[in-house]
């Protein structure tokens, strides 16, 4: 209550935090005070290139007053803050200090209404520049009563989640849920994850996990990294709510995990695809539970449903040109109007009207646009791609995780491949646009990534996997144990790509393990990335490029 003294009901609060209990507590902090909590990312030290342009756009777009972070960033972003107006304006505190602890005796009631502003959510800036979408209270409690329902979630779920805290998925899903309907949550950090996905598993096994979920990727990255051994020790039979959303859901990875983790108990019909985004709170959609993964052909490919309208309102698939509504069957752009839709972007009133003010052409509205395309069948959602990453190569359509899944396919087992690591993007050459496809490539070759399995990740073996990449060149074996050169994985990836879908990629991107875009829940930023590439291959990133206009290639070795 001395900030919200300080500053007044309703200043905007900026949450640094790195993911655990401290960004938890400033952010009911903020709700029990009456200001808006403004959740954001940390900037990384190794790239803050990247990342701390991301944090400066969020202070400037909420006219934040102050920040809540720890001791160890306040010390870290004192010299940054010198450099950064943006941040240098603001009043920062730590709260793992002990001096903002305030007398709890003191608290008053701030007189908070249904319609007052709980927090700023900034988008995941998959597609653009981030956005503060204004999560009401009204929103926030639809929203965690409508996901209530449709887990059905009581005193006795267990939940294990790994998400980052600072979005809609993470932040509503694993820490205002839990709250709001009362059950145990164990989180672990990201990056726990990241570096050892068994983590996860051993926690759902260890808790006897009810409840948890991820984007796509990460199911893919537990088949991957998860050996034979490690299953043994796995019990997955407890968990009947395995939530995939955030991105695309595909039926190929949804085979592979039911495949590897069967003996582990894992039961198929604990799957629970589901569709949402930032605009419309968290969840829109989502199948009924324990009813499994439902598939509908579409153009040849496969696409897993995402059930139907759990927040109640409208869902409609409209044409984004004319407003007319499509047929069964036909994709076009996923209206929502429900209860659960922000109240608009924050001091944005011409994208909140585009945005959240659209009527069909039969004057029915006011409809979120949510930029996503799909088609419905029997009322049930189908999603197939984001609007504005539609890619037109001389009048096919193609979608990029189409193409993303055919290099999947084709480096399936391949020890140079990052799983989830393609992004396929367009570009415009000389007026036309073209297709261009990116893929992460791992640095250790199979028999090297299995031996640092066995041994670990202590620090030895980390320094001596240091010291055999500056002193090999870059050079990779496949799962055949045959040598493979980054033009020879470039070749590949074109014919692949021209074979499947009739269109050979006018540019291939080799990267560095990790360099892929990615926000906070997971998605992959294809148009951040598309641009980046396009203007320089030459980034210490990129370790092969080609393109069909340009007679070399640049290539690098591993420093």
């Amino acid at each position: 209550m001395r900030l919200r003294d300080r500053l007044g009901a309703g200043t905007r609060v900026l949450l640094v935090f790195p993911p655990g209990l401290d960004f938890i507590t400033a952010f009911f902090a903020c709700s029990y005070a009456g200001l808006i909590a403004v959740p954001a990312y940390p900037p990384e030290p190794a790239r803050l290139e990247r990342t701390l342009p991301r944090l400066r756009a969020i202070v400037a777009d909420a006219g934040a007053a102050a920040a809540l972070t720890t001791r160890a960033l306040v010390e870290r972003f004192e010299p940054i803050a010198r450099l950064v107006p943006e941040l240098g304006g603001l009043s920062w505190h730590a709260i793992d200090t002990g001096s903002e602890t305030g007398d709890a005796s003191a608290w008053r009631d701030p007189g908070v209404g249904t319609d007052d502003v709980s927090f700023l959510q900034y988008t995941s800036g998959s597609t653009g520049r981030p956005k503060g979408v204004v999560i009401t209270n009204r929103c926030l409690l639809h929203n965690a009563e409508a996901i209530r329902r449709a887990h059905r979630y009581s005193s006795d779920t267990r939940m294990v989640t790994w998400l980052p805290p600072y979005h809609d998925m993470g932040l509503i899903g694993s820490i205002v849920q839990p709250v709001y309907t009362g059950f145990s949550c164990l989180h672990l950090t990201p990056s726990q994850f990241l570096l050892k996905p068994l983590r996860w598993l051993e926690a759902i096994t260890s808790m006897r996990a009810t409840s948890s979920g991820a984007p796509n990727f990460a199911y893919d990255l537990c088949v991957q990294k998860v050996t034979e051994e490690q299953k043994a020790s796995l019990d997955l039979s407890s968990w009947d709510l395995a939530y995939c959303g955030a991105e695309m859901i595909r039926s190929d990875t949804v085979q592979r995990f039911n495949a590897a983790f069967a003996g582990c108990g894992f039961k198929p019909s604990a799957w629970y695809p589901c569709y949402g985004l930032a605009e419309g709170t968290l969840i829109v959609t989502g199948i009924r539970k324990g009813s499994g993964v439902d598939v509908e052909p579409h153009e040849g490919r496969p696409v897993v449903g995402v059930g139907q309208l759990v927040t109640g309102g409208e869902l409609a698939i409209v044409d984004p040109a004319t407003g007319v509504r499509r047929p069964d069957g036909e994709i076009g752009e996923i209206w929502v109007r429900s209860e659960s839709v922000a109240a608009g972007y924050w001091c944005r009133p011409d994208d909140t009207a585009a945005t959240f003010g659209a009527h069909t052409r039969d004057g029915a509205g006011p409809f979120l646009r949510t930029g996503d395309l799909g088609f419905m069948v029997g009322g049930n959602l189908y999603v197939t791609g984001r609007k504005k990453e539609l890619i037109l190569v001389r009048g096919k359509k193609l979608y990029p995780t189409d193409v993303e899944t055919t290099v999947d396919v084709l480096a399936k087992g391949a020890a140079y491949y990052r799983a989830g690591g393609a992004v396929a993007f367009a570009g415009e050459i000389s007026g036309d646009e073209r297709l261009f496809v990116a893929v992460e490539i791992e640095r250790r070759t199979a028999e090297r990534r299995g031996a640092d399995d066995r041994r670990g990740a202590g620090r030895a073996s980390h320094d001596r996997r240091a010291t055999d990449r500056r002193r090999r060149p870059f050079h990779y074996r496949g799962a055949e144990a045959a040598p493979l050169n980054l033009a020879q994985i470039a070749r590949a990836v074109r014919a692949a790509v021209a074979a499947e879908h009739g269109v050979e990629p006018f540019g291939v991107y080799l990267l560095r393990a990790g360099a892929v875009p990615k926000t906070s829940s997971g998605k992959k930023q294809r148009l951040e990335l598309g641009s980046v590439l396009l203007t320089d291959s030459t980034q210490r990133d990129v370790l092969f490029a080609w393109r069909a206009d340009r007679p070399g290639a640049v290539t690098r070795e591993v420093a």
